[in-house]
């Protein structure tokens, strides 16, 4: 045991952005009383942060890469050398009020506790834009997790996902499953797939609406992408999530789908479903590596058995679903 908080934080030519919301960062921090660490993991940044933290942060822990890797590999290189029980990966265009840690810490009192992410709050509206993740899933057993719960009484709930953008972890648990997936660089779903992989495990994933935090929504990602792109990689990664965890008649039918969609679709001209499905193809080995490599941690839930189980416990309490 090594009591204490290790944030990381992945950068991409975030110089501004770190300049601005890393004093909210060592301010939450500070308040917890309890030893802790930051982390920056550059991605191979253009601009001047890696100049910026050496001048004004000594005390960081950097972490210089000389070419971009995406999120996955990126973040994990900060993660593995987080020195702390409890591990924040906590994006660069994210601030936090003052309580934010004080406000989850108490959910690890809990020995099935995986991870616990805040509210995400619009940094000029205040208002939660980011709440506990819905869990659904259709007949061809797609997970849908466009969809946020947040309980009227501002009660803690379980999360079928914790966000990538300020997701608290205990490391033993994270480490125990292997980290964020690297197939899914350069970014989109490997939050996701991280949390399910928890949930297989028996382990909880909390929303804690009381601890609050500021995002500018994909800052660094509209730097380095176009629509087309993104829209392209988030659904390529979907596909590789779903060939990960799927069992039985569930991947029969997921599959029988993928099929019937790679027959129709020139219909309706996507031409990025097929730029997807190709990028998919191309890491099939990989995606079967990771499949065998969780197989092996033995979990002990299902996709429909995680979903289930949500559905009974996230709306014990009146809730609002918003997306």
């Amino acid at each position: 045991m090594n009591p204490g908080i290790s944030v990381v934080i992945p950068n991409f030519n975030g110089r501004a952005l770190l300049e601005e919301n890393l004093p909210t960062v060592f301010s939450a921090l500070e308040s917890t009383k309890i030893r802790h660490e930051v982390i920056v993991a550059d991605d191979g940044s253009s601009d001047d942060s890696v100049e910026f933290i050496k001048r004004k942060y000594p005390q960081i822990r950097l972490l210089a890469h000389p070419k971009n890797s995406g999120f996955s590999t990126n973040i994990n290189s900060g993660l593995k050398l987080a020195q702390f029980d409890l591990v924040l990966a906590l994006n660069n265009d994210v601030s936090l009020e003052c309580e934010y840690f004080l406000k989850q810490l108490h959910h690890f009192h809990s020995k099935d506790t995986f991870g616990v992410m805040g509210a995400l709050l619009d940094p000029k509206t205040h208002v939660v834009t980011d709440g506990a993740k819905l869990a659904e899933q259709s007949f061809f057993g797609v997970v849908r997790s466009t969809k946020n719960i947040l309980r009227n009484d501002e009660s803690p709930i379980l999360s079928f996902f914790l966000s990538g953008a300020n997701a608290l972890m205990d490391r033993n648990k994270l480490a125990a499953i292997g980290f964020f997936d690297e197939i899914f660089n350069p970014f989109y779903n490997e939050d996701v797939e991280l949390s399910l992989r928890a949930w297989r495990m028996n382990w909880k994933c909390y929303f804690e609406p009381r601890a609050h935090a500021y995002h500018a929504c994909s800052s660094t990602i509209k730097k380095v992408s176009n629509k087309e792109q993104v829209r392209v990689i988030s659904m390529r990664n979907r596909f590789v999530l779903h060939d990960i965890h799927l069992e039985s008649v569930e991947r029969f039918l997921f599959f029988c789908k993928l099929w019937w969609d790679l027959c129709t679709r020139w219909i309706s001209l996507d031409f990025n479903f097929y730029k997807a499905f190709t990028s998919y193809i191309a890491r099939k080995d990989a995606v079967r590596n990771s499949r065998e490599a969780f197989l092996k941690l033995r979990p002990a839930l299902t996709i429909s058995e995680v979903v289930r189980k949500l559905e009974t416990e996230q709306f014990k309490k009146p809730c609002r679903v918003f997306s």
